[in-house]
């Protein structure tokens, strides 16, 4: 089975100013890829081990989460598929937009370092409404949101809090 390793990170629009904590993880090879609809119950997702334990950026850096998420993540040859349960005690803020527009809303985000550098990669937001926002990272420092990657996703207002599927083409 081959490993994929992934840096995640569930955090609400606030920017990034310091190395997040590191969460490697292990994704499951889907036999069937999942729809991305919004529906976590295909049989990709729930083959698919849960990850928790995320620590917050803002207003704590750190510190354990106020508000508990739950990320799967699936492959095949053509992409990777991430799924996360945002649970809410509050009602979850979003608005619509264009594309590459940093709204005041809740985010799910993730950010890729496919060269295992520290340096370079990818960032693939969305919003509960389902907004997305991508952005290549260069120098360790610097980003470049006119990129606009190819990649679906799919975002919906549960009870309780807001689901997100995502596939993200190689």
């Amino acid at each position: 089975m081959r490993n994929i390793r992934f840096v995640l990170l569930a955090l609400l629009a606030t920017p990034l100013l310091a190395a997040p904590p590191r969460l490697d993880v292990k994704a499951v090879r889907a036999a069937i890829p999942p729809t991305i609809d919004g529906d976590l119950g295909d049989p990709a997702w729930q083959s698919a081990p849960e990850i928790t334990g995320f620590t917050q950026h803002d207003p704590h850096d750190g510190q354990p989460a106020s508000q508990k998420t739950i990320v799967r993540i699936a492959y095949d040859d053509q992409a990777i598929y991430v799924a996360a349960r945002l649970l809410d005690d509050h009602k979850v803020t979003t608005l619509l937009g264009r594309r590459d527009d940093n709204l005041e809303s809740d985010w799910f985000r993730i950010y890729i370092d496919a060269q295992h550098d520290g340096l370079t990669g990818a960032s693939f937001w969305v919003n509960p409404s389902n907004v997305q926002f991508d952005m290549a990272l260069y120098n360790d420092i610097y980003n470049d949101s006119s990129w606009d990657a190819v990649w679906s996703s799919a975002a919906r207002i549960v009870p309780g809090g807001w689901v997100v599927a995502m596939r993200i083409p190689y």
